[in-house]
């Protein structure tokens, strides 16, 4: 329940950057990933007509501040709602490491409404949802959110429990101290996995090392040992207002009756906006490598993993660009590449492949393979120079990019077709650019790409940048020489 969202490499992830799967490609290639390199979600529409993408949803702009999206499915009698809070590892510093997180956990437990857990959870069951599979929450770099779906006929009953949770939290002392010690043992798991202490130790502290907490979802064990129930109202009075949120429905729904129920539930009458929580609190900037870092870990594995990271385009800015490293992925990450066929299909790794973490405040780009400790320095090689002549332009054809399209656009229409999904997406497209705007134009982007725009962006932020190599390597292995150049 309520755990830090994980991150598998590869896939559409709706885009390349998403809950479950990211960059694009054949799951089974990648390496395992761990919880800590959970990724943006993006919901990309099928159709290159952006007038008709923003009628796939309605928004209304309530006077406290809130943003409410409704999506209208009426092929089955369920609604699916979330709500998304601009909160996240991204405002974390040092004394709040972690505290996002923790804040997710409490939202499960009594408020003002139902004063106990055992309230809590008969008030769920009366709505026929189950923790888990119906109802969660994801903490990541830059959103938290939190969702539920039910029968469409309990959609008032839904958003009035919703709003008691959001809105009316108790924090009370001794379920405190119980999440307390979940979370701290959710940490314990995470890192006696060795792949999960090389990526946050070796890649990403090294990566964003000057805001690394910002970065880090699962938190420091000293912030969460001694967090107080005023830190959590601190957090609440800061983040969780209706000017840094936003609710998505998703379902089938009769219009007037959800935004009566939204209006009763959430509106300023119920829920007061309070001041923009970055006036005061802005976000700083992650400053770029000074220079490039090799970064060796030993543990107990049995194979050896290479990774070579680099910071990437992110949303707004960038938005363009961060479609052609999603584009990348797709490329890469099929078996039929040159990539794949020169370290996997050749013997030289048992998996290859590169994600885009897209992000607000400075985006992660990771390639990575893992290998057999006897090859593992040909397979680095190899590797190492795969990205270099990729840097250089001219490493893709046509028809892979015409491919990659087609198969990003299918993930896309497939994505759009489940409920869950394409709330949590929207909402963390929204919570990272502040609007949907991404999601109405992500088809018309990709379309647009050319070749010469990959080999342009692989430039900027590939050859010409600074990066972190790092290896995790069996503890008897040879030692393996990774590039700086």
């Amino acid at each position: 329940m309520m755990k830090l969202l994980k991150l598998s490499l590869l896939g559409i992830l709706v885009s390349a950057c998403a809950a479950k799967e990211t960059g694009s490609g054949d799951i089974s290639r990648m390496p395992r990933q761990t919880p800590a390199q959970e990724v943006v979600e993006r919901i990309t529409p099928m159709d290159i007509d952006s007038r008709k993408a923003r009628q796939i949803f309605e928004k209304r702009a309530f006077e406290n501040g809130l943003e409410v999206f409704a999506v209208q499915k009426a092929s089955i009698p369920m609604v699916t709602i979330s709500i998304t809070v601009r909160n996240g590892a991204f405002v974390e510093t040092e004394d709040l490491d972690g505290l996002a997180h923790f804040y997710e956990h409490m939202f499960f437990k009594a408020n003002e409404r139902y004063p106990s857990q055992r309230d809590f959870m008969q008030a769920l069951n009366r709505l026929g949802v189950e923790l888990g599979p119906n109802m969660n929450a994801y903490t990541s770099t830059e959103s938290v959110r939190y969702f539920f779906t039910l029968q469409s006929h309990l959609l008032d009953q839904g958003l009035e429990f919703m709003s008691h949770a959001l809105i009316r939290p108790s924090f009370q002392q001794e379920e405190l101290e119980r999440e307390r010690e979940v979370i701290l043992s959710e940490l314990d798991m995470y890192d006696s996995d060795p792949s999960h202490s090389f990526f946050q130790n070796e890649v990403l502290k090294n990566l964003f090392s000057e805001h690394y907490t910002r970065k880090n979802i699962g938190g420091s064990r000293e912030v969460i040992r001694e967090t107080t129930q005023e830190k959590m109202r601190e957090i609440q009075n800061q983040y969780y207002v209706p000017n840094n949120s936003s609710i998505f429905v998703v379902g089938h729904f009769e219009p007037n009756e959800l935004w009566a129920s939204v209006e009763r539930h959430f509106g300023p009458r119920a829920w007061s906006q309070a001041p923009d929580p970055f006036t005061e609190r802005p976000i700083p900037a992650h400053p770029p490598l000074e220079d490039s870092i090799r970064a060796i870990k030993r543990d107990r594995v049995q194979t050896v993993t290479v990774t070579k990271a680099f910071h990437g385009p992110s949303f707004v800015e960038n938005d363009r660009e961060t479609v052609v490293f999603d584009l990348l992925g797709r490329l890469l990450n099929r078996d039929s590449s040159r990539f794949q066929k020169e370290l996997v299909d050749s013997g030289l790794a048992t998996t290859a492949g590169f994600s885009s973490w897209t992000q607000r405040h400075t985006s992660l780009l990771m390639f990575s393979l893992e290998a057999m400790p006897e090859k593992a320095q040909a397979a680095a090689s190899k590797f190492q120079s795969l990205i270099a002549q990729m840097s250089q332009g001219g490493f893709f054809n046509q028809n892979e990019l015409a491919v990659a399209k087609t198969g990003m656009e299918a993930s896309a229409a497939y994505d759009t077709e489940v409920g869950q999904r394409l709330a949590l997406g929207l909402g963390n497209i929204w919570s990272s650019t502040g609007s949907l705007d991404y999601y109405v134009n992500y088809i018309e982007m990709l379309r647009s790409i050319e070749l010469k725009d990959i080999d342009q962006a692989l430039k900027k932020y590939i050859g010409d940048q600074h990066f972190v190599v790092a290896a995790l390597l069996p503890e008897e292995a040879k030692e393996i020489e990774l590039s700086l150049r």
